[in-house]
């Protein structure tokens, strides 16, 4: 079970290493969707390092400066993601 979980686990961080290579916003966001429906299907969450590099509203990979805000408040780090304007909240010790 394990060997599987690791092999899932390389096949999506590679496809968020295409995503972040592609030129096209839409690419990225199709390859985005297609790691996640990965990880759905086999039930593997994704680690959190991932999860912080794309918008879970609309799909849209995160690159700084260009299509998202992050901002600290209160213990939290705040990402807002400048493409459909929601926010997504994680804590920080």
């Amino acid at each position: 079970m394990k060997k599987i979980t690791r092999n899932i686990l390389e096949e999506i961080r590679a496809l968020f290493e295409q995503a972040k290579g592609a030129t096209e916003t839409s690419a990225a966001k199709r390859y985005v969707h297609k790691a996640r429906v990965l990880a759905m299907k086999h039930r593997t969450r994704l680690p959190p390092a991932l999860k912080r590099q794309f918008c879970k509203h609309c799909g849209t990979l995160f690159r700084q400066g260009k299509n998202v805000r992050i901002r600290t408040t209160k213990g939290k780090v705040v990402y807002t993601c400048l493409d459909c304007k929601k926010h997504m909240r994680f804590r920080y010790r």
